[in-house]
């Protein structure tokens, strides 16, 4: 007797089916292998084992990328225009955003720092940061666009290393680990390379809020406080005289280790606050451009107001200079100031940035989406090297894409403030 057809037509439908499941079921798993191998999550910094690194041979760029978007900038502009968080027309596009971003990571050397300046193209020019800087430099640039070292991505590797690097590269001569004081000042840099490797550290540690971190960013911000001059301020080195633009990174990295709920010691943001105060532009006290603009930026952290004395002359006097074509650390905090005065000078600046953007990328052949290195004729310029420019260009467009921590704030409480934070 001949089995019913339905029977057969239920064999068959059966069969079809497993043999579905089984190919389904092996490939997902052979791909989430080869993802955990390439992106594994690093808890424990003492893990990591890097070579060192031998000669400074510039790394070569990435030629072709894949951009992978995070979810906020997919976020439509009518919700982010609503949230006041995105101003249409900015100009920087995702495309160009992670070639810009893809090129600086692709600068860390094997050991997981990077170095100012590339050796191979920029052998005569004097940088501004010594390589605890230019890795903290590059790693806020990661690091703000909400990149993490937990969280599975294109850069999870290159941040790892990063904060491994400032990690193993402590300054020993001024650091106390009983006292929990860590330095990160380094020959070329100074105070400025450790404020910066403090601003990337406090990012990174917000963000995560990894253990790990902890003991290393808080003992990076009191050795800050630990050589505090007397009059409030801080100079390029512990013994040189304080000044406006390394006081100015100080005070940022005050301001970042609130927000991330660290501990800074209120009598040292009072006295830094006293510092700007007495170092107001007036008539009779010219400022250079980066001091006018580190005046303004600091003075906004403390809570300025239109009627604060000096910030009328401030704004007045950035607007007169405008953007510069050779100063990209002026750029970056000037108009940092000028956004916050109000909406028509935010506008202008902006649009001048992005044109001054546009012309550089569209001049720079290979290098697209970098800032080419300064070097004024009988003299060398601060902040002159390829990855320095190209960095801080890349922040300073970054501010109009989303506002300051927002991207890790959202979903927290506000942070303890004081009367020297109003934020």
């Amino acid at each position: 007797m001949k089995p019913p057809y339905f029977l057969l037509l239920a064999v068959l439908a059966a069969l079809t089916g497993l043999l579905l499941t089984l190919r389904h079921d092996s490939l997902p798993v052979e791909q989430y292998s080869r993802a955990n191998e390439s992106n594994s999550i690093v808890e424990d910094f003492s893990m990591l084992d890097y070579s060192k690194c031998e000669d400074l041979i510039e790394l070569e760029c990435i030629d072709e990328v894949v951009p992978q978007i995070d979810e906020f900038a997919d976020r439509p502009l009518e919700e982010l225009n609503q949230a006041g968080l995105y101003y249409s027309g900015n100009g920087f596009d995702s495309e160009s955003r992670e070639k810009r971003l893809s090129w600086i990571a692709a600068q860390q050397y094997p050991d997981g720092g990077w170095v100012a300046c590339l050796p191979a193209a920029e052998r005569n020019l004097t940088p501004r940061l010594g390589r605890n800087g230019a890795t903290g430099l590059a790693l806020l640039c990661l690091l703000e666009t909400g990149y993490t070292h937990q969280e599975k991505s294109q850069y999870q590797k290159q941040i790892s290393a990063g904060l491994h690097y400032l990690i193993e590269h402590i300054d020993d001569q001024n650091s106390d680990s009983t006292k929990e004081i860590y330095s990160f000042e380094d020959a070329e840099g100074h105070m400025v390379s450790h404020a910066i490797a403090t601003l990337a550290l406090c990012e990174a540690y917000g963000l995560t809020k990894d253990k790990a971190l902890l003991p290393y960013v808080q003992g990076a911000l009191n050795s800050i406080v630990n050589c505090q001059h007397e009059n409030g301020g801080w100079g390029v080195d512990r013994t040189s005289a304080p000044d406006l633009v390394t006081t100015g990174w100080i005070v940022m990295c005050f301001e970042r280790g609130v927000l991330s709920y660290l501990k800074v010691e209120p009598s040292a943001i009072k006295a830094a606050k006293a510092f700007a105060e007495r170092a107001k532009p007036t008539p009779e006290n010219r400022l250079r451009p980066l001091e006018l603009a580190m005046w303004g930026k600091a003075t906004i952290l403390f809570g300025a107001t239109r009627e604060t004395p000096g910030m009328a002359e401030c704004i007045r006097e950035l607007d007169a200079l405008g953007c510069s074509q050779s100063d990209c650390a002026y750029n970056y905090i000037a108009y940092s100031v000028m956004r916050r005065w109000d909406d028509d000078t935010r506008r202008r600046w902006r649009d001048a940035l992005l044109k001054l953007d546009e012309n550089v990328r569209n001049s720079s052949g290979a290098f697209q989406e970098t800032w080419p290195p300064y070097e004024p004729a009988g003299k060398h310029d601060f902040w002159n090297s390829r990855l320095e420019r190209t960095c801080l260009m890349y922040l300073a467009r970054h501010l109009e894409l989303r506002d300051k921590w927002y991207h890790y704030l959202r979903d927290r409480p506000d942070p303890p403030l004081d009367d020297s934070f109003p934020l």
